[in-house]
């Protein structure tokens, strides 16, 4: 089944992407014990995700993570009804996955690495003469205490025009806000990192 839907979605290359992802799975599910413990369908449906789009489960091409979340059951039980709790495993597509499927899907030509911009730095962007602009120069040294302000991409369209993507801090703080763990220590911990990486998701 896997390497029929990559064929379908990928064109050639299916044995051996089958057999290098389906050692990453393996090993991604020894080394979890939280995820060991969801259904055997969401953990199958969560490696056929990955023929369909193309991804990798392979830790250092940072596509993706598998994530285990409860869901709440209804059954029946001698003719009562009755509530369960189980758990189930999820794909979660990273930012830098997010980019490659816009890529294979020709949304866009390409995208560079996102910038931070910090406190002190000139920075500028809108709209000149009908096109999208973007100005940004670091300020060294800089202090090291200076705070993020905002975080930007440049994105290459197949016409080879240019655009610029970019998320404030504020808008960021929405973001996290909403997030399922908005104290965990990527967001503690790891602030820049995920500030890169929701710019390129978002």
């Amino acid at each position: 089944r896997f390497k029929n839907l990559y064929l379908t979605f990928n064109g050639k290359g299916a044995e051996r992407y089958y057999e290098a992802e389906k050692f990453h799975f393996g090993k991604i599910l020894q080394e979890n014990t939280k995820l060991q413990g969801c259904t055997k369908l969401s953990l199958y449906g969560c490696f056929l995700d990955v023929a369909v789009n193309g991804l990798s489960f392979d830790p250092s091409m940072r596509h993706l993570y598998m994530v285990p979340y409860k869901h709440k059951v209804t059954y029946k039980d001698q003719g009562v009804t009755k509530e369960r709790w189980e758990e189930r495993a999820q794909v979660q597509i990273s930012g830098t996955g997010e980019l490659l499927l816009r890529m294979k899907q020709g949304q866009i030509k390409y995208a560079d690495n996102p910038v931070l911009v910090y406190e002190g730095d000139i920075f500028k962007s809108g709209t000149r003469n009908n096109a999208v602009y973007l100005e940004h120069e670091a300020n060294y040294p800089r202090n090291e205490n200076a705070p993020i302000i905002a975080c930007y991409i440049k994105i290459t369209r197949n016409d080879d025009t240019v655009d610029y993507k970019v998320l404030t801090m504020g808008e960021l703080m929405k973001i996290r806000a909403f997030s399922k763990d908005p104290n965990s220590k990527a967001w503690t911990d790891g602030l820049p990192g995920m500030f890169q990486t929701k710019t390129i998701k978002h």
